[in-house]
């Protein structure tokens, strides 16, 4: 029972870990390029850094949701299409928030809603997407 549960600990890290990974390498620096594709597409310059934090915010949230959905897929032949009905419904919440904090600015309850949400997946994903890989192994 005890090295299952350590098991199932070391799962969540891994499945952590290659989630901050894939961010970092993929999501980061989009994150930091924000201000120019800002620019480039006539971003008001008080938006700039809203759009930033918004972006890095939500992105990380998209990354942890769409683990969960490529863990649950990753046991069935052809489960892009489970992958994209799965994750779905978890993009849509951090998709308006993330608009409404870019058109608030820093002082709006989108932004705190956005965090809220992107901190929800953080705790949770991780378990999540160790235990459908754990599945998808047995």
């Amino acid at each position: 029972m005890a090295a299952s549960m350590i098991l199932f600990g070391l799962a969540f890290l891994i499945a952590a870990a290659k989630i901050l990974a894939h961010w970092t390498v993929s999501g980061l620096p989009l994150v930091l390029l924000t201000p120019l594709i800002g620019l480039t597409l006539q971003l008001p310059a008080e938006q700039l850094l809203p759009a930033m934090l918004a972006y890095g915010l939500g992105g990380l949230a998209f990354f942890f949701w769409g683990g969960v959905a490529g863990a649950l897929a990753a046991s069935v032949p052809r489960g892009g299409l489970l992958i994209a009905l799965l994750a779905l419904p978890l993009f849509v919440p951090t998709a308006i928030f993330g608009a409404l904090a870019t058109n608030e600015g820093l002082g709006g309850p989108s932004l705190l809603f956005l965090a809220a949400s992107t901190l929800f997946a953080l705790a949770f994903a991780p378990f999540a997407a160790s235990a459908a890989l754990r599945l998808a192994v047995d």
